[in-house]
C-alpha cells in the first residue's frame, strides 16, 4: 500500500513538471533599457517601475520590442518577421489599452489595421499590395454599421 501510494505521489509530481509551461524557453535574449536610456538589469527592470523598452529576441528570429510607462504597455509593442528588421505587427498602446493594431507584408507596407475607438466602435482598414486603400469597415458592438472604399 505504501508503494502504491508513493507511485502516486510521484506520477503526480512528474505530471506537475511536464505541464509546467517556461514562457522564458523561447527567449535567445532581452535587454532592459530605462526611459532615460541606460540599460537594466532583469531584476533592476522587475524591482522598479516598468519605464522604458525591453526588446527581446526569440529562437524563431523574431524581436519583439515592448515600451512602457508607469509599469503598463503604452506607445509601440512591435513583432518582426524572422531574422528581419521590417516589422510584421505592430501593437500601439495608451497606458495598458490597445488602441491599434497593424500589418504589415514582408515589404513593409500595411495590409490590415485594426482600430479600437471609444463607446465599443472599431475600424478595419485594408489595403492592396500597393499601400492603396481598398475598404474601410466599421464595427460597433461586433455588428457592422457601414463598409466604404
Amino acid at each position: 500500500m505504501k508503494i502504491l501510494k508513493w507511485l502516486s505521489f510521484l506520477t503526480i509530481i512528474l505530471t506537475l513538471f511536464a505541464c509546467h509551461d517556461d514562457n522564458d524557453s523561447n527567449v535567445v535574449s532581452q535587454n532592459y533599457m530605462h526611459k532615460y536610456g541606460f540599460d537594466m538589469s532583469k531584476n533592476e527592470w522587475q524591482n522598479r517601475t516598468k519605464e522604458g523598452t525591453v526588446t527581446t529576441l526569440l529562437d524563431s528570429g523574431i524581436t519583439v520590442t515592448n515600451n512602457y510607462n508607469n509599469g503598463a504597455l503604452h506607445g509601440l509593442t512591435t513583432y518582426s518577421f524572422p531574422n528581419s528588421s521590417i516589422l510584421e505587427k505592430i501593437y500601439d498602446y495608451d497606458n495598458g489599452t490597445l488602441i491599434k493594431e497593424t500589418q504589415q507584408d514582408e515589404a513593409g507596407i500595411p495590409y490590415r489595421e485594426k482600430t479600437y475607438e471609444p463607446d465599443n466602435k472599431t475600424q478595419i482598414t485594408l489595403w492592396d499590395k500597393t499601400g492603396v486603400p481598398i475598404s474601410q469597415e466599421q464595427y460597433e458592438n461586433n455588428e457592422i454599421g457601414r463598409a466604404h472604399v
